[in-house]
């Protein structure tokens, strides 16, 4: 978000100082401590859609995004897939959510 060019006139800053991947939003970062440090989170969707909770490497804005609506539900339950509507993890939670209305 600082609005430096990703594109490097020299190769070895090209080498030593990639940009970096947010797998959050699928966009590409300057590796400055202001746009990207390498922060590792759960992406919901992929959590949500796939069941795959491994933390994932995200920019400073993805996450203070998931770190500021990490307790509002942001996923439908019956928008899963049904294998994850299956899953004794999500009924958990779906339980959950239901007891806190």
């Amino acid at each position: 978000s600082c609005r430096r060019d990703l594109v490097s006139s020299s190769l070895l800053e090209q080498i030593t100082e990639p940009p970096r991947y947010c797998e959050y939003t699928g966009c590409y970062f300057c590796n400055t401590g202001s746009c990207h440090r390498n922060d590792m989170r759960v992406i919901p969707g992929r959590a949500a859609g796939i069941l795959d909770c491994a933390p994932r490497r995200v920019s400073v804005l993805a996450a203070e995004f998931l770190a500021t609506h990490a307790e509002m539900p942001l996923i439908r339950f019956r928008d899963l897939g049904q294998r994850a509507q299956h899953d004794p993890a999500v009924r958990s939670m779906q339980r959950m959510r239901l007891q806190i209305r």
